[in-house]
């Protein structure tokens, strides 16, 4: 769904508003009854945004769905997945999303109190399952490292090859991608 433009956008062809409106009730009710019911992690923000520069000058910023410490004091950030395709192993796009969020929370760590150690987890909401792992604060040098170099060669790329699916109709560069499904065939 896509409220971008104040009109709301059905991403599937067969599923109306109201079906997705009832997943998510259903899925975020299931997910209360299975794992948040039992949840003994103190929430400390909630969507927290960042933006943090790096040491050769990239800057990136982002939204922490939730960010939680527990009874040790450990530091968790969480992500909130609603995928139907949980993942059985903390890798991929998803994994270096919230290893990038480690980096600025170590970076913050004055004003979150980040510790040696953060737990990462991916939580998907439609089964309740959870895939998590720790990052030190020395594994954090070296993802910083990465990210920096794959943010030089975003800004350096000249080349994008489309990746089309089913979002295709959210995407700011439907005028000039010859993969839109309203350019096909021109």
């Amino acid at each position: 769904l896509s409220a971008a433009s104040g009109r709301t956008k059905v991403v599937k062809q067969g599923r109306s508003v109201e079906d997705y409106r009832r997943d998510g009730a259903a899925m975020l009710a299931d997910f209360h009854r299975m794992r948040f019911g039992s949840d003994d992690l103190e929430t400390v923000g909630l969507e927290r945004h960042f933006e943090l520069q790096l040491p050769g000058g990239q800057r990136f910023q982002g939204f922490i769905d939730r960010l939680a410490r527990d009874a040790s004091g450990t530091l968790h950030i969480i992500d909130y997945k609603t995928g139907s395709r949980p993942a059985t192993r903390f890798e991929g796009k998803d994994a270096q999303q919230l290893e990038a969020y480690a980096v600025a929370m170590f970076a913050e760590d004055s004003a979150v109190g980040a510790g040696e150690s953060i737990e990462l987890r991916l939580e998907y909401l439609r089964n309740a399952s959870v895939v998590r792992r720790t990052i030190r604060r020395d594994e954090a040098l070296e993802v910083g490292r990465r990210l920096a170099a794959r943010i030089d060669y975003a800004a350096t790329a000249t080349v994008f090859p489309p990746s089309p699916g089913v979002l295709c109709g959210w995407c700011g560069f439907n005028d000039v991608c010859e993969a839109a499904p309203q350019r096909k065939g021109r």
